[in-house]
């Protein structure tokens, strides 16, 4: 088998696992600019989406080649296999950044959600108390159906479910992703508020 690239139409259909090989071995064996290029494309992306630290170049080509054999699997074809190559990998690396993404914002908000209800779980009647401070400072800073999203969350301790739910008995119309969201944008504005009910209740 050559492994002389140029000579290869990296253009044409591939019908088969064994088709794929053959361009695969020809093409990574060739260290032309076609090789090289591919390679500097990957860790572009990858710095681009801030993923350069978890991910080599390497784990993003073998995903696409599972891919691929997947394709063949389901008597696919492949056209201009370079180019598919090119567009799977950065298809994988948007996918990685996306799951990436909802991991930092899940793991973000959980925590804003968490102290806040710790917060509702104080022995002392003084810490009582000023819970109840806290919470209706933080209410006075949110729109009526915000205030009732946090008394169904936090107060009461619902699901996202019960939540939702909940709502639409008072005319409410959502979804849990959109409450979800909502909660999100509601932590955010909440955080300066963060340090002071911390100092004002022992978390410990």
């Amino acid at each position: 088998m050559s492994t002389n690239f140029q000579s290869f139409d990296s253009s044409k259909t591939l019908n088969s696992k064994e088709e794929f090989y053959e361009f695969l071995q020809t093409f990574e064996n060739s260290n032309t600019r076609h090789y090289w290029n591919f390679i500097a494309f990957i860790c572009s992306r990858l710095n681009h989406f801030n993923l350069a630290s978890r991910y080599e170049w390497h784990e993003i080509r073998n995903i696409a080649i599972c891919r691929a054999i997947e394709k063949f699997d389901k008597d696919q074809s492949i056209k201009n296999p370079l180019a598919w190559l090119r567009s799977t990998s950065f298809n994988i690396i948007r996918e990685l950044s996306r799951e990436d993404s909802r991991w930092q914002l899940t793991a973000e908000y959980s925590e804003i959600e968490c102290q806040m209800i710790k917060l509702t779980l104080p022995e002392e009647n003084s810490e009582k108390e000023e819970l109840t401070k806290v919470i209706a400072d933080i209410k006075r800073g949110l729109k009526p159906e915000e205030q009732k999203i946090l008394e169904l969350r936090v107060e009461q301790d619902m699901t996202w479910k019960q939540v939702r739910q909940q709502l639409e008995t008072q005319g409410i119309q959502t979804n849990e992703p959109a409450l979800r969201k909502k909660w999100q944008r509601m932590c955010q504005r909440l955080e300066p508020l963060k340090e002071l009910y911390l100092t004002k209740i022992d978390m410990n």
